[in-house]
């Protein structure tokens, strides 16, 4: 943590670079500043539920497994169509729980959960809250699980590489949408995308790639996106999801469905895992097939999975 004066410190976890007195909070709504430095709001917690692994989406790793899905207040971007802006883009200290390892292990110890997953609004601002977390249950046993926009410095990136078992990431779009649409600077989008490219030789990691209404087939970003994951490695899963208006963009409407099944079959050209969310019915692309055989290798409905073939290399059982 670099010092500028006394009671001042920047706070370096993101590209923000939030110049913080003692008292203060940062931009992201989840980082505090006193006497000492930098650190995670002491409470913070907004959500904790028992879902299925699906839901992050993640589809390639334990299906059908529980985890503990842990929320945060508080986010550092501020995506206009954010569904769950109440937490993300807002801090309510009367509703926040305080955060302590102890409170999660008591939560673990009464509940019939495999792993503990970090989700809901950005968490990574929680760096610290993450870290503990995760080394815990490594310890004992249980996976760990990351949902996030993989916004942050280099180094604390290089770190989470390193304890967080399986990660979903978000692909918000092009440069123009993480200026226009997350509302950040170029710098953020720089730095998602060396992220994104390390996280990619490494096992265990989905996309998920918002399908907003103007965006189209032939959109470059797609393409450049698709030969990104492609150079690296072609079979990491890609979930493709339906927007819905939201937060300050209630003008929008929901994504229409034919257009993500379009951009679905021309990604799959050349990545063979790629799924569809929030579509219902018949349309809906969630089964998981084997790229040379085309054989079910899990068959889902909804949030639950059948895991028809333990043998594919392409899923962790």
């Amino acid at each position: 943590m670099q010092e500028i004066k006394k009671s001042y410190h920047v706070c370096d976890l993101c590209p923000y670079h939030c110049v913080l007195k003692s008292g203060d909070i940062g931009k992201c709504l989840a980082r505090y500043c006193n006497d000492v430095g930098v650190s995670s709001i002491e409470r913070n917690l907004s959500v904790i539920n028992i879902e299925r692994i699906e839901k992050k989406p993640i589809f390639h790793f334990k299906p059908n497994s529980k985890v503990l899905s842990i929320g945060f207040y508080g986010c550092n971007l501020n995506c206009s169509y954010c569904q769950n802006f109440k937490i993300s883009q807002n801090y309510d200290n009367l509703k926040a729980k305080e955060f302590s390892l102890d409170y999660i292990k008591e939560i673990v110890k009464n509940k019939a959960v495999e792993g503990v997953c970090f989700t809901y609004s950005e968490p990574l601002m929680y760096y610290e809250n993450v870290v503990e977390v995760a080394s815990w249950a490594k310890e004992i046993g249980l996976f760990t699980v990351l949902k996030t926009s993989a916004c942050v410095k280099e180094r604390y990136w290089n770190d989470i590489l390193g304890i967080i078992d399986v990660i979903n990431i978000d692909w918000k779009g092009s440069r123009d949408d993480y200026k226009n649409i997350v509302n950040v600077n170029l710098e953020f989008y720089s730095m998602f995308l060396n992220n994104i490219k390390k996280a990619l030789y490494r096992k265990n990691i989905e996309i998920s790639i918002p399908i907003y209404p103007h965006t189209n087939v032939s959109d470059m970003w797609i393409l450049e996106l698709t030969d990104i994951i492609y150079d690296i490695n072609k079979f990491t899963p890609i979930h493709l999801l339906k927007i819905f208006p939201s937060n300050r963009e209630l003008s929008w409407v929901a994504t229409n469905d034919d257009k993500i099944l379009a951009i679905r079959e021309n990604i799959m050209k050349k990545l063979p895992f790629v799924y569809t969310a929030n579509i219902l019915g018949k349309e809906s692309k969630i089964d998981t097939l084997d790229p040379e055989s085309g054989e079910v290798l899990v068959r889902r409905n909804h949030l639950n999975s059948e895991v028809i073939s333990y043998k594919s290399k392409h899923i962790v059982c």
